[in-house]
């Protein structure tokens, strides 16, 4: 079977802390609202299967840029927000505010 470009063969390596945020993520991104009734919710889907179908057929280049892209959105706090905190540990409304942030710079 040919590989696709940029396949390395080797799994994408997500740690229990990555994964810990990238589930904070999916909750923002996809919020339990009412006001979507249609929408799925982060609650509903299987995120750890999402994660890891992915981590069997994501490409190595991508690993590497979701892992840095999680970083800095785990220490943005400070510098977006003005306060000392991860964004794991933020409430909901502020984990909110800070990714829209981010998607508007």
């Amino acid at each position: 079977m040919p590989r696709r470009p940029g396949v390395t063969g080797a799994r994408m390596k997500l740690g229990a802390s990555e994964r810990r945020r990238l589930a904070a993520v999916f909750e923002v991104v996809l919020p339990a609202t009412d006001s979507a009734p249609r929408a799925p919710r982060a609650s509903e889907l299987d995120v750890e299967r999402f994660i890891e179908h992915m981590r069997a057929h994501a490409p190595a280049q991508f690993s590497l840029g979701l892992r840095a892209a999680l970083a800095i959105v785990e220490i943005a706090p400070p510098f977006l927000l003005g306060r000392w905190a991860r964004f794991s540990s933020l409430t909901f409304a502020d984990r909110e505010r800070l990714l829209a942030r981010l998607e508007a710079s």
